[in-house]
């Protein structure tokens, strides 16, 4: 363990108020048990924060450049620095101001809407505070996962809507007195239509739809018969013509005038018709006797070959009037005989089988025409204005096409008839799929919007649940690394020598109850109480007390004198056994029981102890600068403060006798010690007459037995109440606080008054070691009141006899 011990602080730059601090040779080693006094400001804290960064292996923020070494008892361990923060690891633990901060949490609201709620312990005041903000995340994320929850709700039911929009418009349109599926269609065939994803890709156009209403309103009937004429091939008949036209017939015993006179030969043929070949009968026309000479000269003219060609071109006239009769006379069935769906379509392809047969008329006229011209002239050659054979062909295909036109429709219709069921629901699923896929874009894109919501929901449950796992699991650890409540209060007890401060279990923290009620304030003795008392549960946590060092600030800060002394003797029964103790304090009360422990450590244990002291200078700069130095012996060998306080006043004395520069910062905490001084001579010297003022005023110069000056005893009056209470009226002097002169006026004034009211005591002070020979340059005398006389012996306790 020796080599662990710290044996000096060899040096510290740039650490707050240890500016420029180094060791010096007269100033003794740490020894196993350390005091070191000081008051408020001197540095005790700063000291504490030093040492406490190898315990938490960092340099203090505040101090980031600051600069230390300490070194070790053995003179083979390297010293412990600022550049190597956790050569001392885990072997040193610190009790100050900042580890209270850090340890201990008071979640107190005094609104009397929530229990007030302690954590204790950094690590649980830091998972405290994780689950504080853990539980703000859950509110946010609980927020967040009820938004997408109902933007998701409202989303579906936008769905639901628009599902049954859609049946209903499907429904509408295939509503029929038929027993189906569609009678009653709604929301939940629409969503079992886009489920399948079966929807085909039909997009109708408003007359188809009306016609597929009108087709699934309609009605059976019956089937349509229809016989298609046969078309005549023109092609060939042309060519025949062309062939007739172009013969010549002889005749055997040919008249030449009627030969050269068709239309005349027309009428003598037609007119031997008339007469029937008989002669010797008058003729019809001039009333001549028609003779036989005649008869037989006309029937030779009109007999053999020519008029078989003439019967021949008639005949085939009268085949293509037949063809062309039975083109225009085609019996088409009746509009009422179709379904309604296909009525449209009859009525404009009927006239145009008519017109295609109308238009292959024309072409069999001009034949027939041709022929009657050749039966005019059947001698010569006669040439055919026909038509191209593309022409012939594009009138029959026409024809034709027309006609198949009819056909297919007529076929629509029988199919139509015979499958008459089916049909109409072949046409309600077109309506159908027409309508889903019209709005399946519209529909899929909702889909789509609630799919991603969904995902984020999902993700939000899961970051919730996430968030709850993790509050869970860190309250867990709360629950297990927590100090048992009997034992925090077992230790309240013996610090506060009371058991009205009382810790119980409560959610992730401690409820802190005062006799028997929720606490909702705490006094900060009680919280030093409460963070002391984990300090020394923290010493048994991966720490062993009696081969490190433990630190302590002022453990008893706040508390009153009965408090005090449980508290120190709880400081005791938890840190004798550490291998090094240091414990810093400003109380004079405490450094006393302090020493007197220390003492009697040393006569009883051998342990021995360091007396120290942080005294604070200003350099030339003007810069206050803290310093470790021996205890004072006045503080060391006494156990009252009041050799000590009297001792500075005199020092600052002789520094105003001989004119040396003394700044307010090192006269400001002389208004306080010179008012503890001044209030222990007044109640040592008149111990029945509380009242200060009367002290003061009656108080008489032993000398002479006049009164003390009445305007300094004012002055003296104002030092006891301005240097603790502000605002005081000083009765005309200007307040303490600000005036440096008043300060250094009021110690010589006190001083003067302690030698003229009880010169003997005033000598034996002078006596103590220590306490240097006053400079006086105005005596007591120069003030109106006589020298004082040669004290008597001073007694063994330093009174006057």
């Amino acid at each position: 363990m020796a080599g662990e011990i710290l044996k000096h602080i060899k040096s510290i730059k740039g650490f707050g108020i240890f500016s420029d601090y180094s060791h010096y040779a007269d100033l003794p080693d740490f020894a196993r048990y350390n005091l070191i006094y000081g008051w408020n400001g001197t540095g005790k804290t700063t000291l504490t924060r030093l040492l406490r960064c190898f315990e938490k292996e960092e340099i203090y923020p505040d101090f980031a450049a600051g600069t230390f070494s300490i070194e070790r008892a053995d003179a083979g361990m390297a010293a412990l620095t600022n550049a190597g923060l956790d050569a001392f690891s885990g072997r040193l633990k610190v009790f100050n101001r900042d580890f209270i901060e850090e340890n201990l949490d008071l979640d107190i609201k005094r609104d009397g809407k929530a229990k007030p709620v302690a954590h204790v312990g950094k690590a649980n005041i830091e998972k405290s505070e994780k689950l504080k903000e853990l539980k703000k995340e859950i509110n946010t994320a609980t927020n967040a996962k009820d938004v997408k929850h109902g933007q998701g709700e409202a989303k579906k039911a936008e769905l639901e809507k628009l599902a049954s929009a859609i049946g209903s418009e499907i429904k509408a349109a295939t509503q029929t007195a038929r027993k189906d599926i569609y009678k009653n269609y709604n929301k939940a065939n629409v969503k079992t239509a886009y489920d399948a994803g079966a929807v085909q890709d039909i997009i109708l156009a408003p007359e188809e739809i009306e016609k597929l209403k009108a087709s699934i309103s309609s009605e059976n009937k019956a089937e349509i018969s229809f016989t298609a004429p046969a078309y005549p091939d023109l092609k060939v008949l042309q060519t025949e013509i062309a062939g007739i036209l172009a013969t010549q017939v002889l005749a055997d015993e040919t008249i030449e005038r009627l030969k050269d006179n068709p239309a005349i030969e027309l009428w003598v043929k037609e007119g031997l018709g008339v007469h029937n070949h008989e002669a010797g009968k008058p003729c019809e026309f001039c009333g001549n006797q028609f003779t036989q000479q005649r008869l037989e000269e006309i029937t030779r003219h009109f007999s053999g070959e020519r008029q078989k060609f003439l019967d021949a071109v008639g005949e085939k006239i009268a085949a293509i009037a037949k063809e062309k009769e039975a083109l225009a006379s085609v019996t088409l069935p009746h509009q009422t005989e179709f379904f309604s769906e296909f009525l449209d379509d009859y009525k404009a392809a009927a006239p145009a089988l008519n017109k295609a047969g109308r238009d292959a008329g024309i072409f069999l006229d001009k034949m027939i025409a041709g022929l009657e011209a050749k039966k005019k002239n059947p001698y010569g050659p006669m040439e055919l204005a026909g038509e191209t054979q593309e022409s012939l062909d594009a009138l029959k295909a026409d024809f034709l096409k027309k006609q198949s036109d009819i056909q297919t429709l007529i076929a629509k219709h029988n199919k139509k008839v015979t499958d008459f069921d089916a049909s109409i629901q072949a046409d309600k699923e077109k309506l159908e799929q027409h309508f889903l896929n019209t709005r399946q874009a519209e529909y899929r894109a909702v889909e789509a919007e609630i799919a991603t919501l969904t995902a984020e929901f999902d993700a939000a449950v899961a970051a919730h649940k996430k968030l709850e796992d993790d509050k869970d699991a860190i309250e867990k650890e709360i629950q297990e690394t927590r100090i048992a409540c009997e034992t925090i209060n077992g230790h309240l007890r013996d610090y506060l020598g009371h058991d009205e401060i009382q810790f119980e279990d409560f959610k992730e923290g401690y409820l802190i109850k005062r006799n028997g009620e929720v606490a909702k304030n705490l006094s900060e003795g009680e919280k030093t109480a409460i963070a002391f008392v984990y300090f020394i549960n923290s010493l048994k946590d991966n720490f062993n007390p009696a081969t490190s060092v433990i630190v302590i600030d002022d453990p008893i800060s706040s508390l009153d004198a009965n408090n005090m002394h449980h508290a120190f003797h709880f400081m005791v029964a938890h840190t004798k056994g550490a291998g090094q103790l240091f414990v810093l304090t400003h109380n004079f009360s405490f450094l006393r029981k302090l020493k007197q422990w220390f003492k009697a450590a040393k006569t009883y244990e051998e342990i021995e102890a360091g007396y120290f002291q942080l005294v604070c200078t200003q350099n030339a700069a003007g810069k206050r600068m803290s310093r470790i130095t021996k205890l004072d012996p006045l503080l060391k060998n006494y156990d009252s403060e009041y050799h000590y306080l009297f001792k500075l006043l005199v020092d600052c004395d002789n520094r105003r006798a001989a004119n040396d520069v003394i700044a307010y910062e090192e006269l400001y905490p002389l208004v306080n010690a010179g008012r503890k001084v001044l209030e222990t001579f007044l109640d040592f010297k008149y111990p029945s007459n509380p009242d200060k003022f009367s002290q003061l005023k009656n108080a008489k110069v032993q000398t002479t037995g006049e009164l003390f000056d009445p305007a300094k005893a004012e002055l003296l009056y104002g030092l006891l109440n301005d240097g603790s209470h502000a605002g005081f009226d000083t009765g005309g002097f200007d307040t303490f606080r600000n005036s440096p002169e008043i300060i250094k006026r009021a110690i010589e004034t006190l001083l003067d008054f302690i030698e003229a009211i009880d010169p003997v005591h005033y000598q034996n002070l002078c006596k103590c070691k220590g306490v240097k020979t006053r400079t006086k340059i105005i005596s007591v005398s120069a003030i109106g009141q006589a020298a004082p006389a040669a004290p008597p012996p001073a007694a063994a306790d330093g009174t006057s006899q």
